[in-house]
């Protein structure tokens, strides 16, 4: 075991702790300014370090009552298994299996007074005390200087030891990344399109996100249509002639609110693909921004990232391995340009990691896509991200009379929106002319009105 030193009335800089938790060979990276780490996980008291700079290596260590055992600087997925292995054998040797956060009572005020979370209050699940006394905390790291010179403050002021100063990293850059989601708001009258893969696709058919939002805001008259399509990606969408253009859809649906899902198609470009695929994510965004789909204002956009993929042990299926590198270096590119662009960001990659540990259950039909139960435990989570807390969790099967209605409004709007044989519709063949010249055109689009009437008219029995 080694003696990490003192931080206590004492200036150091990001990478002087980095550098003290990584010994000589992690000098070399902790020259880089600034630094970026993809995460740090804290897990019964191994700690998990991996960098954005350098994806190949992770650093393992076991804290201990201001101690810690440095287990490996190692290749990332190749000697990983090695040191967590080391660091369980050296936990279970102490026998102490746990890391009550009251050891950190020191920080506990400065950190209050950071984060703005009262450590008695029971009535906040994102509490920052609930956060730290989890089995299993997982964030995006991203330290900029700005946000370093507040991390020498605290650790001049509060720390004693490394754990305390990782829990400092964490939970106040746990907060920095809610401040986007903290601005995010819902108003009266709000048109919500949902848009991208098949992520966004299948949730009208299980219905839990729009549920939660209607529950959450009884007296909004929110109207909410799925504009997800399947194999959609921010630059590739497939449809037929004359369907319309993303633009042209988002406003007749008159879109206040976007809530985008987009990621897990481009990942398979691996990390090749990653500078093209962020510069079209900020172009969309930036797109978005600069129009005014409901006549008035630009939009308010929120992004998810891909989920994880599920291993389901089934032959059928493969086990997802090669695509989680992907999805979470993609995750990370997705985070940084909804910071850049200032917009809301959920990490439903973590999210799902974390869901799939504790549910026996398959969440997905094929490890990538949701089923029902997964819908609805990843709309609890976006539900969190968005708004601090979850209806769904919170009122459970009173909600089911709710989301029965909401189903019924999505059968006719996914029959107006996805209607079979666009090509006769609006494609090609739409302009046949039948008898006195009355063509497919003529006739379907009348029915296309009636299906959005028949949609419109499912909002106010929701509403009511």
């Amino acid at each position: 075991m080694v003696r990490p030193p003192q931080f206590e009335n004492k200036t150091h800089s990001a990478s002087e702790l980095f550098r003290t938790l990584g010994g000589r060979q992690f000098q070399i990276l902790a020259q880089q300014r600034p630094v970026h780490i993809a995460h740090i996980n804290f897990d019964h008291r191994i700690v998990h370090v991996r960098w954005r700079q350098f994806p190949k290596f992770s650093l393992w260590c076991l804290v201990s009552s201001g101690h810690f055992f440095y287990a490996g600087f190692c290749k990332a997925g190749i000697n990983d298994d090695f040191c967590r292995r080391n660091c369980t054998l050296r936990r279970s040797t102490e026998g102490d299996d746990s890391f009550n956060v009251e050891q950190t009572a020191a920080c506990r005020p400065s950190l209050a007074k950071y984060v703005g979370n009262n450590e008695n209050s029971a009535s906040t699940p994102h509490n920052v005390w609930s956060i730290l006394d989890s089995r299993a905390v997982m964030m995006d790291v991203l330290l900029t200087p700005n946000f370093e010179s507040a991390l020498r403050f605290l650790m001049k002021r509060v720390c004693n030891n490394i754990f305390s100063v990782l829990v400092v990293v964490a939970v106040s850059l746990l907060t920095k990344y809610r401040c986007a989601a903290d601005d995010f708001e819902i108003s009266k009258n709000d048109h919500i399109c949902i848009v991208g893969n098949t992520i966004a696709d299948r949730m009208q058919h299980d219905g839990w996100l729009e549920t939660a939002l209607f529950q959450r805001f009884p007296q909004h008259d929110l109207a909410i249509r799925n504009l997800g399509f399947s194999g959609d990606e921010l630059v590739l969408r497939l449809r037929s002639q004359d369907f319309g253009t993303p633009d042209q859809h988002l406003e007749f649906n008159r879109a206040d609110v976007i809530i985008a899902f987009f990621g897990n198609n481009e990942s398979y470009a691996q990390e090749a693909g990653i500078e093209a695929f962020a510069r079209q994510l900020g172009e969309t965004i930036e797109h978005w921004k600069s129009q005014k789909y409901n006549g008035r204002s630009a939009p308010r956009i929120v992004i998810c990232s891909p989920i994880s993929h599920e291993n389901l042990e089934d032959p059928n299926f493969p086990d997802g391995k090669g695509n989680i590198d992907q999805l979470e270096l993609y995750t990370d590119a997705m985070r940084g340009v909804a910071e850049e662009q200032e917009v809301t960001f959920v990490d439903l990659f973590r999210a799902s990691l974390r869901l799939y540990g504790q549910n026996t259950k398959p969440l997905t039909i094929n490890g990538i896509h949701l089923n029902e139960l997964g819908n609805q435990l990843v709309a609890i989570e976006i539900e969190r991200a968005l708004f601090g807390d979850s209806k769904i969790e919170q009122e459970g099967d009173k909600l089911q009379p709710l989301r029965a209605a909401v189903l019924e409004k999505n059968f006719f709007w996914f029959n107006k929106y996805r209607t079979t044989d666009g090509y006769s519709i609006f494609g090609g063949r739409a302009d046949l002319a039948f008898v006195e010249g009355q063509t497919n055109r003529d006739v379907m689009q009348r029915e296309m009105k009636i299906l959005d009437q028949l949609t419109t008219n499912r909002d106010q029995k929701i509403w009511a």
